[in-house]
C-alpha cells in the first residue's frame, strides 16, 4: 500500500473516532444544558426584582432630567415674557406722556395750609379753565393728586400723601396690583399686595385704569424697598414718589380742547 492510501486510511480512523467519541458525550452535553437551565430559572427569581427596579431608576432618572429640562424651559418662558410685558408697559406709559405733555396747562398753588399740609391744596385754575373732579394732577410728569373740587376761578388738589385718597395703581415690572394710599405724613404706600411676590427696590409703580379721567400708566414713584406685613398675610410697600411735594409751587392738568 502505498503512502497516499495509509494517509487516507488515518484520516479516516482518526475521524471515525472523533464521531464516535462525540456520540458518546453527547447524552452528557444535553444533561449540563438542562442543568444550566434550571439554574437560570433558579436565579430568574431573585433576579427579577433587581432588574424591575434597575428599569424603573432608569425610567425615574430620565423624568427627573424631562422635568428639569421643562421647569428651565418655563423659567426662561417667564423671563422673556417678562421683559416684554415691561416692554409694552413702557411704550404705554411713554404714549399716555406724550399725550398728557402735549396738552398742558399750569396752575399756580395758592393756598396750602399747615395743619393739612400732606392732604390738600388750592390752584388758581378752576371751572373756567375747563377743570373737573376728578382729573389728575401732574409735577415732572409725576402724578401729585386729583381734583376734588372745583369753582369758577380755583380747585382743590386731594395730594397722593393724603390718607384718604386710595388709587389703583401696578408695579410695572411685575404687572402686581394693589392700592396707593398715603399716610398724611408725606408718605405713599402701596398696600394689599401678596407676601410672596418677587417685588423689589427700585421698581416703577403707575396708576391701574380708574376712568377717563385718571388713565393707567401715569407715573407715581418708584418702590423704596421698606415694607410691612399685616396680620392677614398682606404686605405694604412704601414709595418713593416722583414730585417733591414739599417744594410744590405750581402744578400742571391736561389741557382740554374745546370743540
Amino acid at each position: 500500500m502505498d503512502k497516499q492510501s495509509t494517509q487516507k486510511w488515518v484520516n479516516g480512523v482518526i475521524a471515525l473516532s472523533i464521531s464516535l467519541i462525540l456520540l458518546g458525550i453527547a447524552p452528557g452535553i444535553q444533561m449540563r444544558l438542562h442543568i444550566v437551565n434550571f439554574i437560570s430559572n433558579i436565579l430568574y427569581i431573585p433576579e427579577y426584582p433587581a432588574r424591575v427596579l434597575r428599569y424603573a431608576a432608569l425610567d425615574l432618572s430620565g423624568w427627573f432630567f424631562g422635568k428639569s429640562e421643562l421647569i428651565q424651559r418655563i423659567n426662561l418662558l417667564s423671563q422673556e415674557n417678562t421683559k416684554l410685558r415691561m416692554i409694552n408697559s413702557e411704550i404705554m406709559t411713554q404714549r399716555i406722556l406724550l399725550d398728557i405733555n402735549s396738552n398742558l396747562e399750569s396752575a399756580q398753588v395758592v393756598l396750602r395750609a399747615p395743619n393739612a399740609w400732606w392732604n390738600e391744596l388750592r390752584i388758581n385754575g378752576g371751572r373756567k379753565d375747563g377743570l373737573t373732579i376728578g382729573e389728575a394732577v401732574f409735577k415732572e410728569g409725576y402724578l401729585v393728586g386729583r381734583i376734588s373740587s372745583v369753582e369758577e376761578n380755583f380747585a382743590w388738589v386731594e395730594l397722593i400723601t393724603s390718607s384718604s385718597l386710595m388709587l389703583p395703581a401696578v408695579v410695572d415690572e411685575t404687572r402686581d396690583i394693589g392700592v396707593i394710599c398715603g399716610d398724611g405724613e408725606g408718605n405713599v404706600w402701596l398696600q394689599f399686595v401678596p407676601e410672596n411676590r418677587g417685588i423689589e427696590k427700585e421698581m416703577s409703580v403707575s396708576t391701574a385704569l380708574v376712568g377717563d379721567k385718571l388713565p393707567s400708566g401715569l407715573r407715581i414713584g418708584k418702590i423704596s424697598g421698606e415694607s410691612s406685613i399685616s396680620p392677614n398675610g398682606f404686605r405694604s410697600v412704601r414709595i418713593d414718589i416722583g414730585a417733591d411735594l414739599s417744594k410744590l409751587y405750581s402744578v400742571d392738568y391736561k389741557r382740554h380742547i374745546k370743540r
